[in-house]
């Protein structure tokens, strides 16, 4: 591959990582701010997996930009 194209094709990478990363933190801000909300603790359980998951998918898609930018 070239090395122009392999470098333009880790940008679009980069950049599809950097959407789903915005989206994930904005998920977990809605999350906590729902979760401040729920009134039984069985609502709050639901809310908090949701947010386990977010973190989860934030922190693998941080370990993913990591290994894409070399570091």
């Amino acid at each position: 591959m070239m090395p122009e194209r392999e470098n333009n094709s880790r940008m679009e990478i980069a950049s599809l990582i950097d959407k789903e990363l915005r989206a994930a933190f904005s998920l977990k801000r809605s999350l906590e701010s729902e979760l401040t909300k729920q009134e039984t603790m069985s609502e709050r359980v639901v809310v908090r997996k949701d947010l386990r998951e977010c973190n989860r998918k934030i922190k693998e898609l941080i370990d993913e930009d990591g290994q894409e930018t070399g570091e």
